[in-house]
């Protein structure tokens, strides 16, 4: 196929693509990127080296990211691929065929993904056993019982006690001994700082969270409209910017180089341990991603399009259903996920192997299509854990399912399932504005609800038929974007790098 038959899109959006394309579904990837139309002669400078076989994708700047480029995927299957869009009729034929094509690529024909390595004997792939057959409520009671009590809440700390659960005498010490450290490394020899300044300091930062101002100093401004006398009388404006500057969590001499979080690692795993210890275990857990605005430089700063935040940290976040922080970590990069589970199931695992083990202790966990195999359904159950998430339509390991073109022309409320015998993984699809698929260790179709739904044509709101587990995703899903509303409205005004 020519290069100027195949469609163009934005290389970053084809990252994108790849980062969230699952592993198992793809044998490999060529990227042709198209050089910008320029005005003169070219020259030997315009050209990087030929024998350069990948660079880091993170390291690219605006305009290489902005550069017209087509890709084309082969699937381990031997059938290609040619742009980012294809339709789900073919993904439905592809899985359904389970075709393996074991003929050799030639170097002209594809380049491969990563290094070269040598071959090693591949463990024969699991093989569901399906069935057109709805998910056995008895066994859910069997395999995941609840019988922790609903949690105590307690009402009598106050939200200073309550505060210092989390940012702990322990870590405040630490930041207090890492910033005089940093200003003696600067010769600011006079610098001090001390738990009852650094309280004070935190305090400043969250009051700018609702009493927002335009610029930092105007909070000590005489000004009748912008002077806030709980902020001047707290602190004064010089040793404020003086502890802002050389504020520090982690000692710079002890740096891990790989990692680009290292100067706040200590005060993540501070968090992460204080937010685990304090959780009052509940069953339903939600997986999502959160962003941390950020307009800087930094390595790991991501762009994410049509999002709220559009530019920032990606924090990978579990949290129960009312928004609290069960545990989180920043995302560094593709190059640190699972290979067997691929990025989405990666998270997963590393968000979910700290929950505290406990018998009787059967946490459901819920997530969306970024993270759902039914490889990673599998594996959770085997570690006493259900789960429930929407799935994207070609990871169904070949599920007797009805055809997405297919089912978008039955009415509205129609469903299919099958099951998996060996390890009760059931698919529902169900059609309601859009085709959807939801995959669970935890329920089926049954008890068949109903929801309200608005139809355009006939401008009026009718009961259509809602499978069970569609209902529980929907309640379920969206501890984080809870989480997220919440942070939205005292959001820290005035911030930098640090």
């Amino acid at each position: 196929m020519s290069v100027s038959s195949r469609k163009r899109y934005r290389l970053h959006e084809v990252l994108q693509l790849l980062e969230d394309t699952d592993n198992e579904c793809l044998q490999s990837a060529k990227i042709s990127i198209f050089p910008p139309i320029t005005s003169g002669a070219d020259t030997d400078e315009d050209s990087g080296d030929e024998n350069e076989v990948c660079g880091d994708p993170n390291s690219l700047n605006r305009n290489q990211l902005l550069a017209e480029a087509t890709m084309k995927l082969r699937r381990p299957n031997g059938t290609d691929v040619i742009g980012m869009e294809e339709s789900d009729g073919a993904e439905d034929t592809a899985e359904e065929d389970n075709a393996e094509n074991n003929t050799q690529d030639t170097a002209d024909d594809i380049v491969e993904q990563g290094p070269q390595h040598k071959r090693t004997k591949k463990q024969v792939p699991y093989k569901p056993s399906w069935v057109k057959s709805d998910f056995k409520e008895a066994v859910r009671k069997e395999k995941f019982p609840w019988t922790i009590p609903p949690p105590k809440v307690e009402n009598h700390l106050s939200p200073v006690s309550l505060f210092e659960l989390f940012i702990t005498p322990e870590i405040m010490h630490r930041i207090c001994n890492e910033s005089k450290e940093y200003a003696a490394q600067k010769g600011h020899d006079n610098f001090d700082l001390d738990i009852t300044s650094l309280k004070l300091f935190l305090s400043i930062l969250l009051i700018s969270g609702y009493a927002p101002l335009p610029r930092r100093p105007m909070y000590w401004e005489t000004a009748g409209d912008v002077h806030n006398s709980m902020v001047s009388a707290a602190m004064s404006r010089n040793k404020f910017s003086s502890i802002m500057s050389n504020i520090h969590f982690a000692n710079n001499n002890e740096l891990d180089m790989t990692d680009r979080f290292a100067k706040v690692r200590p005060f993540i795993h501070s968090n992460n341990a204080a937010c685990l210890a304090n959780f009052q275990p509940e069953q339903i857990i939600s997986i999502d991603k959160s962003m941390i605005p950020y307009y800087g430089k930094h390595g790991a700063k991501q762009y994410i399009h049509g999002k709220p935040i559009k530019f920032g940290y990606k924090m990978w976040v579990a949290a129960n259903r009312l928004g609290y922080v069960i545990n989180f970590y920043p995302y560094q990069g593709a190059g640190t996920t699972d290979k067997d589970l691929g990025l989405g199931g990666s998270v997963v695992v590393n968000l979910t192997k700290d929950l505290p083990k406990r018998d009787g202790n059967f946490f459901h966990i819920v997530f969306e299509n970024l993270f759902t195999i039914p490889r990673l359904l599998r594996l959770l159950a085997d570690r006493g854990m259900a789960a429930t998430g929407t799935l994207r339509s070609n990871r169904t390991e070949g599920a007797p399912l009805k055809n997405i073109k297919a089912m978008d022309k039955l009415p509205r409320g129609s469903h299919d399932v099958a099951l998996d015998q060996k390890t009760n993984v059931c698919l529902v699809r169900w059609h309601d504005s859009k085709v959807v698929t939801v995959t669970s260790t935890y329920a089926g179709v049954a008890p068949l609800c109903k929801a309200k739904k608005y139809l355009s044509a006939q401008k009026k709101r009718i009961d259509v038929d809602q499978p069970s587990v569609i209902q529980l995703y929907n309640y379920e899903m969206g501890g984080v974007d809870h989480l997220d509303q919440i942070l939205a409205c005292y959001m820290i005004q005035h911030r930098s790098k640090k």
